[in-house]
């Protein structure tokens, strides 16, 4: 945990109050060992980062106090996922939450596993739960991403933003074009498209690139859907501070 997530409901007064039936209590006492004095990296949720001091710490509660809230830029990132095995799904909405995706789409595919989308991954609790996980492992996000599940994958181009239809990526590992610089607007929103365990079919590479959808590759393996998601996520980053 790299920073504490707050709710805007757990503020009074620029004050904040942690209960001891919340894991954030347990995982501050018995694992960072937290003290009176001490101060800790927090965001606010949709709001910004803090500064927390610490105040008190009883059996009942941890009470802290904060200044100001700093805002600093959110990235403009948009994943597409087709439906995937739930372990799968859980790995990439906490680990690219850290990594600065702002929007999920998981999407039905072909070649999906259709139970699947029965999973208590989906539920609202889960996913909340997942991306704040995500967002406490990063020092620089607070806002939290919206997630979408899409039951039928030809309803996929109405959840896309139809007036911006640059930077939009599909992995693919027939293609011949690996992701470049030149490609990318890093001004505007970057929306990757990848594909289930059993990736795309045909038809649905082709209804992704009437969308605009540039098919690349990124690796010369054939990569797990969370491995070629961190690994497309980590390459735009580097592009994005080199440019």
């Amino acid at each position: 945990m790299n920073q504490i997530v707050i709710l805007e409901s757990e503020i009074k007064d620029q004050e904040v109050f942690i209960s001891n039936n919340d894991n954030r209590y347990q995982h501050l006492i018995k694992v960072l060992k937290l003290k009176p004095k001490d101060q800790l990296k927090a965001c606010i949720l949709n709001q910004g980062h803090i500064d927390l001091k610490t105040i008190s710490i009883s059996n009942q509660s941890i009470h802290f106090k904060y200044d100001e809230i700093i805002k600093t830029p959110n990235l403009n990132l948009k994943l597409i996922i087709g439906l995937s095995r739930p372990p799968s799904i859980k790995k990439i909405l906490e680990h690219a939450t850290c990594m600065g995706v702002n929007s999920f789409i998981v999407t039905n595919t072909k070649l999906s596993e259709k139970s699947f989308l029965e999973s208590k991954v989906f539920k609202e609790s889960s996913v909340d739960q997942l991306l704040n996980l995500g967002l406490s492992q990063s020092v620089k996000y607070y806002q939290k991403p919206s997630f979408q599940l899409i039951n039928k994958f030809n309803n996929l181009d109405k959840k896309l933003n139809q007036k911006n239809k640059i930077n939009r990526f599909i992995l693919c590992p027939s293609s011949k074009n690996w992701l470049k610089p030149k490609m990318i607007d890093f001004t505007q929103d970057i929306t990757v498209a990848i594909g289930s365990e059993r990736g795309f079919t045909k038809q649905e590479e082709q209804y992704f690139q009437k969308l605009n959808f540039v098919p690349i590759k990124i690796s010369d393996s054939i990569l797990r859907v969370e491995i070629a998601t961190y690994s497309i996520l980590a390459q735009l980053e580097l592009l994005r501070n080199q440019s």
